[in-house]
């Protein structure tokens, strides 16, 4: 609910209205480490940052057997018992720009390896999530009444046609 040049509501495949996006086109080559080897003489303080939807057993072996570092994100059914974590699990991250975020460590496999787990929560961003819901939900009550007001002024014959309306 923060004023923003880029954010915008819209469309978005994960049919998420209540949060604002930014679109960002990104061109990636099947020999990104191969290129990336020719252009620099040293590539291990790289950290390659990718989401959930890269996960997969063959392209987490490739980052796996390359120097490189990473940072992932999991989907809910990849780990859903770290959704039941209790809250009094979670600690404090220090630092200037953590304020009130907390967060949950742990290890496990996870595509083969042991990995370290880092669960957060930012109570902030819950409560702009809540508000956007609940947003949504109120806009959505608002067109329910709209439809309901019009199949009740309406004559019997035609309410089947104005509700699908």
């Amino acid at each position: 609910m923060t004023p923003s040049e880029w954010g915008q509501r819209g469309h978005q495949k994960q049919h998420r209205t209540d949060l604002r996006a930014v679109g960002l086109a990104l061109m990636v080559t099947k020999d990104l480490l191969a290129r990336y080897r020719a252009l620099c003489d040293t590539y291990q303080s790289v950290t390659m940052v990718y989401d959930k939807g890269n996960n997969s057993p063959t392209n987490q072996a490739q980052i796996d057997a390359d120097p490189l570092h990473f940072v992932g994100s999991l989907k809910a059914n990849q780990a859903p018992d770290l959704l039941a974590v209790a809250s009094d699990q979670f600690r404090p991250l220090t630092g200037a720009d953590c304020g009130g975020v907390t967060a949950y460590r742990t290890e496990r496999e996870i595509l083969g390896e042991w990995r370290i787990m880092v669960v957060t929560y930012n109570e902030a961003l819950y409560l702009g999530q809540w508000q956007g819901e609940l947003l949504r939900l109120r806009k959505l009550n608002e067109r329910l009444h709209t439809i309901q007001a019009r199949l009740v002024d309406s004559p019997p014959g035609r309410r089947r046609a104005e509700a699908r309306g």
